[in-house]
């Protein structure tokens, strides 16, 4: 089948994201006077330890140390009816062994202290990256380096989600890189990595496929950690319903590994 190439720059779409390896995000909030309930969790797609943090915000000028609950009652229950309820595991984390298939639709409940907070994500079908490739720079001192690109055939008839993640010589980028396929839809899709690399690095790129609430999320979190100045402060969009921060995504994804060239 024939694939229109469509190339798509990131210049205005990316944002610095101090993230971890396991995708902890400090929420924005300088109301010191409420508190609020922190939720994060990231669901995969196939058997993993899913992790659940609970905590909750701080003034933005406090120097006490982050209170984080270890007494909360955390469940999470697919559409087929499994529930399965996760231990604490203290400092706020909360664990559980899940196999989470595609197609699906998961909720995430935590009680605590008398309120319920409750997040549903639907888990996507994977996209297949078929390449990475380079390019060599023509710049005035860039010599040596290179554009990384990466290529996959975004699914026809729907409405897609991506995030990419990026590793260079075992070391995680703290990028924030993501779009959706408004204008790619049923193409084959030519990203560009927001880096410059050189000849020998040793690159591992993951594309991740997630719904509409967590691309929304990641929407109105690049504002914020920009620093954008026509942006109000305040807190990205988040799927929790009864007034809790943070995210529940349900993800899944392909990686690619290249040594650039």
């Amino acid at each position: 089948m024939f694939h229109k190439l469509i190339f798509i720059p990131t210049m205005f779409i990316l944002a610095a994201l101090l993230l971890g390896a396991c995708e902890k995000v400090v929420q924005i909030d300088l109301n010191s006077s409420v508190p609020k309930t922190v939720i994060e969790a990231s669901l995969q797609e196939g058997e993993h330890l899913f992790t659940v943090r609970v905590y909750q915000t701080k003034s933005y000028f406090s120097n006490k140390e982050t209170v984080r609950f270890d007494d909360a009652e955390v469940s999470l229950y697919s559409e087929s009816g499994e529930t399965i309820s996760l231990n604490s595991a203290g400092n706020g984390l909360y664990t559980a062994i899940v196999d989470a298939q595609a197609g699906k639709t998961y909720t995430l409940q935590v009680l605590h202290d008398g309120k319920s907070f409750i997040a549903s994500s639907f888990l996507p079908e994977p996209v297949i990256l078929n390449q990475v490739s380079s390019k060599e720079l023509s710049l005035p001192g860039e010599e040596n380096s290179r554009e990384v690109y990466v290529e996959f055939d975004d699914k026809p008839g729907l409405a897609n989600y991506y995030r990419i993640i990026v590793s260079s010589n075992d070391s995680l980028e703290h990028d924030l890189q993501y779009f959706d396929d408004k204008y790619t839809d049923g193409n084959r899709v030519k990203w560009a990595l927001l880096n410059l690399y050189e000849p020998g690095d040793q690159l591992s790129v993951e594309l991740r496929s997630i719904d509409a609430a967590a691309y929304e999320y990641y929407f109105t979190l690049a504002p914020v950690l920009e620093g954008n100045s026509n942006t109000a402060p305040g807190n990205p969009i988040s799927n929790w319903e009864g007034g809790a921060l943070g995210y529940f995504i349900a993800y899944s994804s392909s990686v690619a590994n290249a040594v650039v060239e």
